[in-house]
């Protein structure tokens, strides 16, 4: 990934907004940028959105493993 670094960012929003959606790609950001899982940290107030945020980024990096396109 090009650019400067990263740095801390807080989402808030109302519920149904993209929040999920905004965490677990800057979750990838972060792993694509070379950030160690174990350095990245996104917190939020409930298990069913932790766990929709673990499926996304789950999703998404096997699609990205299982083809050229899905890693685009």
């Amino acid at each position: 990934m090009t650019g400067g670094p990263i740095g801390h960012q807080a989402i808030t929003a109302s519920a149904g907004s993209g929040k999920t959606f905004q965490l677990a790609h800057r979750y990838l950001r972060l792993l694509a940028s070379g950030v160690s899982p174990e350095e990245i940290i996104a917190l939020t107030f409930s298990r069913k959105a932790a766990g929709e945020i673990f499926d996304s980024i789950v999703r998404y990096l096997c699609d990205a493993a299982a083809s050229p396109d899905g890693a685009e």
